[in-house]
């Protein structure tokens, strides 16, 4: 088993969609831990450490979650060394 960290940023009308409500539920069913959090830029950041394959379906549920007050305009992802600091998913 490959653990990971996830560095997933979001733009667009990403904030007040409840997303981090959304997120933190997939990311807790998939054994995720880290955080998702509004920034003052109007992005939502979200770091995630777990299996990578857990990781790659989580940006997949993110991915096609649509609505008609959500939209996605963009996005950055990178992977990197998991810090094992975390011990649960958290909504900031």
């Amino acid at each position: 088993m490959e653990t990971k960290r996830l560095d997933f940023t979001l733009y667009g009308n990403v904030q007040g969609i409840l997303l981090r409500d959304f997120v933190k539920n997939k990311a807790k069913e998939l054994d995720l831990v880290g955080y998702i959090e509004n920034k003052s830029n109007g992005t939502v950041h979200i770091i995630a450490e777990g299996e990578v394959k857990m990781l790659d379906i989580l940006i997949d549920r993110i991915r096609s979650r649509t609505s008609n007050d959500q939209k996605i305009e963009d996005s950055i992802i990178s992977f990197g060394t998991a810090s094992g600091e975390f011990d649960e998913f958290k909504k900031k």
